[in-house]
């Protein structure tokens, strides 16, 4: 079986596409809106930012789906 080594949500916010996805190998993590990068964080800040908002994984270093669609809900890194 092969790990995965993307893990991506994506969340409407009114006509804006907002995308968050995280790189397992590298932990580094990418926000973007309607495909422009808004904010990229490396570990450990990609961590405490998952985290943060994490209920579904382990310590925000392994997050699922979920979590990323909580942290894209989260106001903090909303644009708008």
């Amino acid at each position: 079986m092969r790990r995965q080594l993307l893990v991506r949500a994506t969340q409407w916010f009114g006509d804006a596409q907002h995308v968050a996805e995280y790189e397992v190998e590298s932990g580094n993590l990418r926000i973007s809106v309607d495909g422009v990068t808004i904010r990229e964080l490396d570990p450990p800040d990609s961590w405490i930012a998952i985290a943060s908002v994490a209920t579904a994984s382990d310590q925000g270093t392994q997050p699922e789906a979920i979590d990323l669609q909580r942290l894209l809900s989260d106001v903090r890194f909303q644009t708008t």
